[in-house]
C-alpha cells in the first residue's frame, strides 16, 4: 500500500511539472516537445482519480472484501507509467548513433602485431574552431550632466 501510494504520488509529481513546463530537456541533448509531453502528464496526473473511482465502483458493487485492492491499485499504476511512458518515448526525437572507436594497441604489441581491418568507421578529425575576433567597443558619448532645477546658486 505505501510502495503504490510513494510512486503513485512521485507519477502525480512528475506529471503536473509536465503539464506545467510543457517541454523539457532529455538525456542525450533532446528535447521532447511540448503537446506529448502534456498528454503524457495528463495520463500521469489522472493515476489518483483513477484511484478513487475504482474504490468507489469496488464499494458500490460490494466488491471490496472480494477483490485485493492493492493489485487493482498496482494495476492502474502499471498502466498509469506504461502509457505515459509510451507517448514519451514514441515521442522523443531521435538522438545520433555512436561513434565506435577502435582500441588502441600500445606498446610492444603494438610494433609487432600486423595491422588487422576491421568494420569499424573511421573517425573523422574535429573541425579546426578558428578563433573569432570580438566585435571592435564603440563608445558613445556620455551624455551631458543634467542641471539641477532645483539649484539657486
Amino acid at each position: 500500500m505505501v510502495v503504490v501510494f510513494i510512486l503513485g504520488f512521485a507519477l502525480g509529481m512528475a506529471g503536473f511539472a509536465m503539464l506545467v513546463v510543457g517541454s523539457f530537456a532529455v538525456p542525450g541533448e533532446r528535447r521532447l516537445a511540448a503537446r506529448p509531453s502534456r498528454w503524457a502528464g495528463l495520463v500521469f496526473v489522472s493515476f489518483f482519480p483513477l484511484v478513487l473511482g475504482a474504490r468507489y465502483l469496488l464499494l458500490q458493487l460490494e466488491w471490496l472484501d472480494a477483490v485485493n485492492v492493492q493489485v487493482v491499485y498496482a494495476a492502474l499504476l502499471l498502466a498509469c507509467m506504461l502509457g505515459g511512458g509510451t507517448i514519451v518515448f514514441k515521442a522523443l526525437p531521435k538522438g545520433q548513433p555512436r561513434r565506435t572507436r577502435r582500441p588502441a594497441v600500445t606498446g610492444f604489441a603494438a610494433a609487432s602485431a600486423p595491422a588487422q581491418e576491421t568494420n569499424v568507421a573511421p573517425s573523422l578529425p574535429a573541425p579546426a574552431l578558428k578563433p573569432t575576433k570580438a566585435a571592435p567597443r564603440t563608445s558613445r558619448p556620455r551624455p551631458e550632466e543634467e542641471k539641477n532645477p532645483f539649484d539657486f546658486s
